[in-house]
């Protein structure tokens, strides 16, 4: 397992893969996981790990909105 991770870090590192690039974090205020985004180029990157974040995090921007 650490095996893995010390080889995670070295492609993030090493700038021949281009991986730094894709790496964000979750902006939903109760996650913050990292996550690797491949979109594609002219699109907006990714803001959330995932679609249920960002449906939460658009909820609470919705009903913070009805305050």
């Amino acid at each position: 397992p650490q095996d893995n991770v010390a080889l995670a870090a070295a492609y993030l590192v090493d700038r021949r893969f281009g991986l730094r690039e894709a790496v964000r974090q979750c902006q939903w205020t109760k996650c913050g996981r990292f996550f690797l985004d491949f979109a594609q180029r002219g699109r907006p990157p990714k803001k959330y790990c995932c679609n249920e974040h960002a449906n939460a995090s658009r909820q609470a921007r919705y009903r913070e909105g009805l305050a």
